[in-house]
């Protein structure tokens, strides 16, 4: 769709809708800018954290079952 397209198709909207349409481009607007201005972490390639590392590293299944049930009141059965 090109931008007469999308400009006629929103001139033929009611009114309501074009004030929609008008709110959710100041609404994608600022997503993008807040997107843009989040400065991004560089790595380099000894900080990167590999696949076969994070197994190795990661925390037992029955550990973070226990951790989950203690939060838990006691008459509730899993």
């Amino acid at each position: 769709m090109n931008t007469a397209q999308l400009l006629n198709d929103i001139e033929q909207l009611p009114t309501e809708a074009q004030h929609q349409i008008e709110d959710f481009i100041v609404f994608i607007k600022t997503r993008y800018q807040l997107v843009k201005n989040i400065p991004r972490q560089e790595t380099k390639g000894e900080n990167k954290l590999d696949f076969k590392s994070f197994l190795l590293n990661a925390p037992k299944l029955e550990e973070i079952d226990l951790e989950r049930q203690r939060d838990y009141p006691k008459d509730i059965e899993f």
